[in-house]
């Protein structure tokens, strides 16, 4: 809390308009931020390459984990009560972001529903596409949404996506997606849907292996443009 005045918790980043920074690897680390709506990122990797990280942990502040570069390799995030989200992969016209591998990922709120999912963004006005994101092996519990977009996403990979007890949501691509596979999804009990696809023209969505149950709303909702 830094004697009163909130701070992100681990920031490695390049600023706007320079070099990125290259070759980065965090290993068992954990922030502890001060409360679920502070203010502030627990850890905040922007404009990398060719990076890695393994079994990083982060306690409060409104995010968690956030990821902005290319080729980067995650092993292991533990996200607790996280007000907006636990993790974000985004990409940035300073910061395109592709070739993101995520895998083993638990999420989960101390004292209720205070903390998010997981939200994939492009960057405002379609500034740089985010593309080729691997998700595998996530657990979320007690959050407010499972896994959600901001604005186009193409080839996203989801697999092995545990999911008990979200207050919206359980997996929703609303915003002209394309190329989303969805493999070994289990989600029980949500406030509304279980999955829940929006596309437009050609876009493919596959879904395998899935299970859905104790959802308020559609279990598993596919709608096109204009239907």
């Amino acid at each position: 809390f830094n004697g009163g005045v909130p701070v992100g918790g681990l920031v490695i980043a390049s600023i706007i308009a320079t070099a990125p920074v290259k070759n980065i690897t965090v290993n068992n680390v954990t922030v502890l931020g001060y409360s679920a709506t502070t203010s502030q990122h627990c850890m905040l990797f922007e404009n990398i390459i060719d990076s890695k990280f393994n079994n990083l942990t982060t306690y409060y502040n409104v995010h968690g984990v956030v990821i902005k570069g290319l080729s980067v390799n995650v092993d292991g995030i533990n996200a607790y009560s996280h007000n907006n989200d636990a993790l974000i992969i985004k990409s940035d016209i300073y910061a395109p972001t592709r070739d993101i591998s995520v895998n083993n990922v638990n999420i989960n709120s101390l004292s209720g529903y205070e903390g998010g999912g997981i939200i994939l963004e492009e960057g405002v006005n379609g500034s740089s596409l985010l593309e080729r994101v691997s998700l595998n092996n996530v657990n979320l519990k007690y959050v407010k949404f499972g896994l959600n977009n901001v604005n186009k996403v193409s080839s996203v990979n989801i697999s092995n996506f545990n999911l008990y007890d979200s207050q919206l949501f359980g997996i929703k691509f609303d915003n002209n997606v394309d190329k989303i596979n969805l493999s070994g999804i289990n989600i029980i009990k949500t406030g509304s849907e279980g999955v829940d696809v929006s596309i437009t023209g050609s876009a493919v969505v596959n879904i395998v292996n899935s299970s859905i149950s104790d959802a308020t709303g559609i279990g598993y909702k596919l709608t096109t443009a204009g239907n």
